[in-house]
């Protein structure tokens, strides 16, 4: 399970909800494609950040470009 908030104009961080990995590969890349899914399109540009729901997990920063591509900016969630 993965929680997902988005940076605000203002710079606070929005909660924007929770997800589950699914399908094959990598549980992050399992828990955004499940999150997407909950869209009515792409996921509006900007940064974001995402972490599991673990105890001692870490927020890892990414970013959604013009065409909807989320992209980790750190190193991968292991």
């Amino acid at each position: 399970m993965f929680e997902f908030q988005r940076e605000g104009e203002d710079g606070e961080w929005l909660a924007l909800g929770l997800s589950r990995a699914e399908g094959e590969g990598p549980a992050l890349e399992g828990a955004v494609r499940s999150f997407e899914a909950t869209w009515e399109g792409p996921l509006p540009q900007g940064c974001y950040r995402v972490r599991e729901i673990e105890p001692g997990s870490r927020w890892r920063f990414a970013e959604v470009n013009g065409a909807g591509s989320f992209q980790l900016l750190d190193e991968p969630l292991a």
